[in-house]
């Protein structure tokens, strides 16, 4: 919800100050998400109920 209101702001005309805020507090909402998507994921891995996908992938040394 506050991502769409971030938007909003965006898009209407405001002062540029007002602008910088709304730019930090879109890097702090993105941030914000990181952290509890990666909360939740922990959060299922110690419940035993984590989803898991099989994926194959090259492993090279330089």
């Amino acid at each position: 919800m506050l991502k769409k209101d971030t938007t909003l702001l965006r898009n209407n005309t405001v002062p540029e100050k007002q602008q910088e805020y709304i730019g930090i507090m879109e890097k702090q909402l993105n941030k914000m998400k990181w952290l509890i998507t990666n909360l939740l994921k922990m959060s299922k891995l110690d419940a035993g109920t984590a989803d898991y996908k099989k994926e194959n992938f090259l492993f090279t040394l330089h």
